[in-house]
């Protein structure tokens, strides 16, 4: 595996966080009795992921760009 195919792999996994949180966003907001719990639960998954998704995508874009930065 290359560069190019491991940043995709990171990328595609940083795309299906934020999607996950997303989802968990969506469902928080459209569920009308949430106990106090879970709604903290809820917010701290969504956190994670989207924690997730930031450095998983930035890695991404470090690797897609690995060879511009060692150019001299």
């Amino acid at each position: 595996m290359n560069l190019t195919e491991l940043s995709g792999e990171y990328r595609a996994g940083g795309l299906a966080c934020r999607a996950r949180a997303d989802a968990l966003r969506a469902e928080l907001q459209s569920r009308e009795h949430v106990s106090a719990q879970e709604r903290r639960n809820l917010k701290l998954r969504i956190t994670h992921l989207e924690d997730m998704a930031t450095a998983t995508l930035s890695t991404a874009r470090f690797l897609a760009h690995y060879y511009d930065h060692t150019k001299s």
